[in-house]
């Protein structure tokens, strides 16, 4: 058709794979925390790599045309084709691959960014003060010692 040509290409796909977040965020409303971390980090992830590979743009764009056998300014729709799809699959391949080394680290990060709710029960001691003996306590147990004693 000739709509969009090989250099379009990158840029759709990119918008593509940050767009796809959207219905993981819309499906983690109202479930449990840990599906709205996944669908932040998957989201945060996928926009940290798609602002990163930017700057070597033109040098993705090179690679995956080598490796569809195609030439980067093909304008056939087939060599199109081939390219958005070759161009999301490495992308997303790439992504894992780097991205898996440092899952425990990110995985702090989405806590930070989205801690465990702190459910506050009327009349509970705070943390600091759970282990604590109450002065009331202490009375009470005063008093009974010196009735053993007596």
């Amino acid at each position: 058709q000739g709509m969009i040509d090989i250099q379009s290409c990158t840029g759709l796909m990119l918008g593509a794979n940050v767009g796809t977040c959207v219905t993981g965020l819309l499906a983690s409303i109202g479930q449990s925390r840990e599906a709205l971390r996944l669908a932040v980090a998957l989201l945060l992830v996928r926009v940290v790599a798609s602002v990163a590979i930017l700057p070597v743009h033109a040098l993705f764009k090179a690679s995956v045309a080598q490796l569809c056998g195609i030439d980067a300014s093909s304008r056939d729709a087939g060599d199109i084709t081939m390219f958005l799809a070759a161009s999301h699959t490495v992308f997303n391949i790439v992504l894992s691959a780097a991205a898996l080394p440092f899952t425990r680290q990110w995985a702090q990060v989405i806590r930070m960014l989205l801690p465990d709710k702190k459910q506050h029960r009327p009349g509970s001691l705070t943390t600091g003060l759970k282990h604590s003996t109450s002065a009331k306590t202490k009375r009470d147990k005063f008093k009974k010692s010196k009735s053993f004693a007596q």
